[in-house]
């Protein structure tokens, strides 16, 4: 049976503002953010959803709430879709990033490790091998959403088959990728949409 997942990152932060590097820090979504969470929210109204996951930091779990309101569904906390730990990053603004660490490739697990970071690796692998199955076996032939993170949706994005590039792109705040999974065949429907969102919005990390 066909399973779809609508997999999408939180809304808007103050540290995504300032561009400041988040991972595990725990930082709430600000006014835009709530803003882009009811944007979110009313453009998944049109959509079919049968289960809704989050991660448990709070910015996460408080777009997938207004999401979930809307199909009078419950939100469950699902650990592996917390953010990525980002080591010596977390709490730096983009300018000391670069300063500090000119040469930095995101993608690059051997750069991860000196810093301290989560790696893909070792994410992709888990979700590839335990979370996605699972989630798959679990809710055959369902919609299932997801509200995550920039690193950790692109690790996602990853395992279920699209090109390791993904590592490198960060994607917006409340941006959508809708993927579908039938009998083992990966398809994707729509990738890091934000048409919902307006003029307004300001991405960060």
């Amino acid at each position: 049976m066909k399973t779809e997942f609508i997999i999408f990152r939180h809304g808007q932060t103050d540290w995504n503002q300032e561009h400041r590097s988040m991972g595990t820090t725990d930082i709430p979504l600000n006014r835009l953010g709530k803003q882009q969470a009811e944007m979110l929210a009313t453009r998944l109204s049109r959509e079919r959803l049968d289960v809704c996951y989050t991660s448990p930091l709070s910015r996460a779990k408080e777009t997938m709430e207004r999401v979930a309101r809307l199909h009078h569904l419950p939100v469950t906390i699902l650990e592996d879709l917390r953010e990525m730990n980002l080591g010596l990053f977390e709490g730096k603004l983009k300018s000391d990033r670069l300063i500090l660490f000119p040469d930095f490739d995101p993608g690059n697990d051997k750069h991860r490790r000196r810093l301290r970071m989560d790696t893909f690796a070792q994410w992709i692998s888990n979700l590839k091998t335990n979370t996605i199955p699972a989630l798959i076996q679990k809710h055959d032939g369902q919609t299932i959403a997801l509200s995550t993170h920039d690193q950790k949706m692109r690790a996602l994005l990853v395992a279920f088959g699209m090109p390791e590039e993904i590592k490198r792109l960060v994607l917006k705040n409340c941006a959508i990728t809708k993927i579908s999974v039938d009998n083992g065949v990966m398809a994707v429907i729509f990738h890091n949409d934000t048409s919902h969102l307006d003029n307004t919005t300001i991405h960060g990390r």
